[in-house]
């Protein structure tokens, strides 16, 4: 009973935590030794602070803890000072370091740490990748700074320092290809265990990429934050280039490697014109390939820009499935962030976002995408726009094999006293003969749905099973006619509304 009750013990208050400290020093069981996981976000602003003297005796009374999580550096200044040669021998896992005091902790526990991570650390972290003793059961390792410039020999220490990292995520500068190149491989193929790899790429010139492909080639999941942003270490050297340099040193590691499950984020894109050649570049060989099958889900929001968000963004994760017949088969998941400023005063650059969409996804690839996501208005305010529409037979005629199609937005006007939504999703030709063979599932939330896009919907979509409509302000009537379209069309029909969104202002 003890065991089950006191393995994972949360303290919210200076009180409870002092209760808690009482009982496991007092009761005749020590129901602190079955304590494994110690949360404590304590709020102490009307009371006295926990102190060292109560923080030794909890490590004494809880002295099989496995794992530690807590918010503040003042216990990591605690954890530095108790005598951790003895104290805390199973610990495996302790919050995130941003501190001197928690570096130094870190080091007097690499012997027994499964986890670590350091952010917003100097240089002096390297003192935890090269010094002895050596982390023997470390598995994952997170450190992301702008303080340190990292080198290929750097990445080797680690390796050194934890042989049996299988989770490794560097988000810090990484020096460019010197002359000469560093000795590659890092690591001997039988001793490398890392499975799961991210990193920061700044330049073209980048060491990750011949690292990358002569050490990590066949990782499961490898994640790459594309920046812009030079770095600004007195050291670090760089010839000018542009975006797209990255981009063809990108297809030259996938061309180069076979890594399961790659992801590429892009910041901070300015030009609208680099989403499409990124696209094209990835996508466009691959039209053509009869050998390889490519489908491509898609999600596109619109953003409206706040003070320090102006940037438009792309993600790409390509990935192979794992089953052996499915070896040809690549599955690749497109993600964009449009900016888009309010166009109330002006309506002759009023492009509708389906023919942004159109000018970034060019032909032929637009045939590729299977699966379609729009989100309209993430982040506005109300009154930020005018109306939208977005035409339902405009979006199949152009993504001709899409088989499913979700629409949401979030521009909102008031109207009656309620909140209703400024996007409509409509049609432009109701009266159209083009049949839709492949949507099989429609979903709507917060949209003005005109009643010629259920006409439009079964009489052209022959193969729809699942219809979804989210705070769509469906009335009774249509309700009525939507059920029995749907029983006659084998259709399954979910409908639900949020009150909240109906409530009078």
């Amino acid at each position: 009973m003890f065991e089950s009750l006191f393995n994972s013990v949360t303290i919210k208050t200076c009180r409870s935590f002092r209760a808690f400290l009482y009982i496991i020093a007092h009761h005749e069981l020590t129901p602190g030794k079955f304590v494994k996981t110690l949360e404590l976000y304590i709020e102490d602003f009307n009371e006295r602070p926990v102190t060292f003297t109560e923080f030794e005796l909890l490590s004494r009374f809880c002295s099989n803890l496995n794992e530690l999580k807590f918010p503040y550096n003042r216990y990591w200044r605690y954890i530095n000072d108790l005598d951790l040669s003895s104290t805390w021998l199973r610990l495996r896992k302790v919050p995130i370091s941003r501190s001197r005091a928690s570096l130094e902790a870190c080091s007097k526990l690499k012997d027994r740490l499964e986890q670590v991570a350091f952010y917003a650390q100097d240089r002096a972290i390297l003192s935890f990748m090269t010094t002895s003793p050596h982390c023997p059961r470390l598995t994952k390792m997170d450190v992301a700074t702008c303080h340190l410039l990292l080198t290929a020999d750097g990445v080797r220490s680690i390796h050194g320092c934890a042989p049996l990292l299988q989770e490794l995520s560097l988000m810090v500068c990484m020096e460019n290809i010197s002359d000469p190149p560093p000795v590659l491989p890092l690591i001997d193929r039988r001793m490398n265990h890392v499975q799961t790899l991210k990193c920061l790429i700044h330049h073209p010139d980048s060491a990750w990429f011949p690292i990358i492909k002569s050490t990590y080639y066949d990782i499961d999941r490898l994640t790459m934050i594309i920046s812009n942003r030079t770095p600004r270490h007195t050291v670090y050297t760089v010839r000018h280039h542009t975006k797209f340099e990255i981009v063809r040193s990108l297809m030259d590691l996938i061309k180069n490697t076979t890594i399961r499950e790659l992801e590429m984020d892009f910041k901070f894109v300015d030009d609208i014109s680099f989403l499409q050649a990124a696209t094209a570049t990835l996508l466009y060989d691959q039209c053509n390939n009869l050998e390889i099958t490519m489908p491509v889900s898609v999600k596109a929001s619109f953003v409206v820009p706040g003070n320090l968000d102006c940037h438009h963004q792309f993600l790409a994760k390509l990935t192979t499935p794992d089953v052996p017949k499915e070896e040809n088969r690549v599955y690749h998941y497109l993600e964009y962030r449009f900016i888009r400023v309010s166009d109330e005063f002006n309506d002759e650059d009023n492009v509708s976002e389906i023919d942004l969409l159109a000018y970034t996804i060019i032909r032929p690839i637009n045939k590729l995408v299977t699966e379609l996501s729009l989100d309209i208005g993430v982040g506005s305010d109300f009154l930020w726009f005018k109306k939208r529409c977005v035409c339902f037979d405009q979006v199949l005629s152009y993504f001709v094999n899409l088989e499913s199609l979700t629409l949401s937005s979030n521009l909102y006007d008031f109207c009656g006293g309620c909140i209703q939504s400024l996007t409509q999703f409509s049609v432009s030709v109701p009266v159209k003969n083009t049949k839709h063979q492949y949507l099989t599932a429609l979903t709507v939330e917060n949209m003005l749905i005109d009643k010629c896009v259920y006409q439009y919907l079964f009489k052209n979509c022959t193969q729809l099973s699942t219809l979804r409509l989210i705070d769509c302000q469906i009335d009774d009537e249509t309700t009525l006619i939507l059920e029995c379209l749907s029983l006659e069309s084998d259709v399954l029909l979910e409908i639900s509304q949020n009150a909240s969104k109906t409530t009078m202002i």
